[in-house]
């Protein structure tokens, strides 16, 4: 005897590859903006960067400093994105399960979160390639000129 399947659970059903898609989405999205931080804030600041290379800061350590630069923006994102994240899926999975009458049992996937924070450490230190490499060909002497 088959079993009575609700629309609602036929329609979610429907659904497919798009809560992936979604998400994947939000994630190049958020890599783009935080790839356009740190290019900008590497621009804003070229007169601080020169002043640092005139006085004896070599390309990689200019490089250093824009590492931890991105490295410091990673981290607040994950501390405070993480925990907002698990948060308001869970929120967003109870009303959905709620609307569709089932039962809303939330299991929050610690290994792919892990995997998550990894590959986003990974993708964050490729971010720090282009504005390190402005950073580092900053030529101090004619932006101090203009000061």
């Amino acid at each position: 005897m088959p079993t009575a399947v609700s629309s609602s659970v036929h329609n979610a059903a429907q659904l497919g590859g798009l809560p992936r898609a979604l998400a994947t989405g939000l994630a190049a999205a958020a890599v783009l903006s935080i790839g356009l931080t740190v290019l900008s804030s590497v621009r804003r600041r070229r007169q601080e960067l020169a002043l640092l290379k005139a006085l004896g800061m070599t390309r990689g350590q200019l490089w250093g400093v824009v590492t931890w630069q991105t490295g410091l923006i990673l981290g607040l994102a994950v501390a405070a994105g993480l925990p907002l994240g698990v948060a308001a899926g869970r929120w967003a999975w109870a009303a959905f399960a709620g609307s569709l009458g089932a039962v809303p049992v939330t299991e929050v996937p610690l290994a792919t979160l892990g995997l998550g924070v990894l590959l986003l450490a990974a993708v964050g230190s490729l971010l720090t390639a282009i504005p390190a490499a402005v950073a580092g060909r900053t030529h101090s002497a004619a932006l101090l000129r203009t000061l």
